[in-house]
């Protein structure tokens, strides 16, 4: 959803941009059918599970803040922040085009493994890295992500909240060690 909510944000400015994996890689089809569900269209939603779990919008509202789901959490904030969906979605596809013309090129942390640009702009959708309610090997994984994440970037990386405290961490585990 962050890659989809950056992706709309940039196709509103104008901006060429493509999709890493292309636009069948990041499932619009949930946001479009949260979207029926809190216009009460619900002869429009295609996932007959989210109908028959969710009664209203409301529901789905207060699973989503209950269960701290964070892909729930992001549809209900891009829906907040747009007052149609479709058209936005549209505009979004229209902005696509070829990966060696765009002028942004979104993708997620796993499947930007393996490439490289000379900007790299880190989303603040990773989890809290250093939260005591993270397990051990959960708290390794996410770390690895979030840095080859960051080893993405040629010339400029911009970090995200994540990022940044994990680097404070370290330096203060650095003053702590003896020379």
């Amino acid at each position: 959803m962050g890659v989809i909510q950056m992706a709309m944000y940039f196709s509103r400015k104008g901006l060429p941009l493509t999709l890493v994996g292309g636009e069948e890689a990041y499932a619009l089809a949930p946001l479009e059918n949260a979207y029926w569900l809190s216009r009460g269209e619900r002869g429009r939603i295609t996932d007959r599970r989210l109908a028959r779990e969710f009664p209203s919008f409301r529901d789905y509202v207060e699973m989503a803040e209950e269960t701290k789901d964070a892909e729930m959490l992001r549809t209900i904030k891009i829906l907040d922040s747009t007052r149609n969906l479709p058209q936005d979605l549209a505009r979004l596809r229209q902005s696509l085009t070829s990966a060696d013309a765009p002028m942004v090129t979104l993708c997620t942390a796993h499947r930007a493994k393996g490439l490289e640009w000379p900007w790299v702009y880190l989303m603040d959708d990773f989890p809290d890295v250093l939260s005591p309610d993270l397990d051990a090997e959960a708290r390794d994984q996410e770390i690895n992500l979030l840095y080859v994440a960051a080893t993405r970037a040629q010339e400029h990386l911009v970090l995200n909240e994540q990022a940044e405290a994990v680097v404070r961490y370290m330096a203060r585990q650095r003053r702590r060690l003896p020379a």
